[in-house]
């Protein structure tokens, strides 16, 4: 039945001309001379409408009666009888003027803005703690001390290149002889000997007062 078809367009027409907004209610207008059966339509109208935004929508359908005009006669009148006959002449050469037509009069849509689906978030927003790179720099910085040992007098870094040569040999005290005046020719004291460590004590002698050679006239000074 055609009833079907025309029922799915209006359903069309009226979603595209209001954007998916929700329809409450569409009036049409129906002429009862077009040949339509106004229960059958209303009937397709629900079934065509299921799952889109005119989904429970009421169906309100008007039917105006068909206006005609007699040729014969030129007589007017209205009709709502499919066959058409002049009424005052009996005469079939009659034009139908309306009542053949369906239109789409009116629409109501709710006030109510159509309800979107949410957004979609990417799970990479929210990852996991866990899943974050928790790597730390290495900062340890190493630090190399050398040892400096002091031997005797002359001080000697301790680089760690080979072994310990233990203490030297305490210096000839013994051989030194004294050339200036007020000098017995004597051989100098030993000086003292040399400490638990191994280290021999540096010995200093202060020049003096004159600023002429040591005292005593000598001319080297132990150490």
């Amino acid at each position: 039945m055609h009833e079907l078809s025309l029922a799915q367009a209006v359903v069309e027409a009226v979603a595209e001309r209001t954007g998916g907004a929700t329809v409450t209610r569409v009036r049409l207008e129906i002429g009862r001379l077009s040949g339509v059966v106004v229960e059958s339509i209303a009937f397709c109208f629900d079934l065509v409408a299921e799952g889109t935004a005119l989904e429970g929508a009421v169906l309100e359908v008007g039917e105006p009666s068909g206006r005609c005009r007699c040729r014969g006669c030129g007589t007017a009148f209205e009709t709502g009888d499919p066959i058409v006959l002049c009424p005052a002449c009996g005469g079939a050469d009659v034009a139908v003027l309306s009542g053949r037509q369906m239109l789409i009069t009116s629409v109501e849509v709710s006030a109510e803005a159509p309800a979107e689906a949410p957004a979609e978030v990417e799970s990479a927003c929210a990852a996991p703690a866990a899943a974050r790179s928790t790597a730390t720099p290495d900062t340890t910085t190493t630090t190399t001390t050398t040892t400096t040992t002091t031997r005797g007098s002359d001080p000697t870094p301790d680089t760690g290149s080979g072994p310990d040569p233990g203490p030297g040999p305490p210096p000839d005290l013994g051989t030194t002889r004294g050339t200036g005046a007020g000098t017995t020719g004597d051989p100098v004291a030993a000086g003292p000997s040399p400490s638990s460590s191994g280290s021999w004590p540096a010995t200093t002698t202060s020049p003096s007062s004159t600023g002429r050679g040591w005292p005593g006239g000598a001319s080297s000074r132990s150490t």
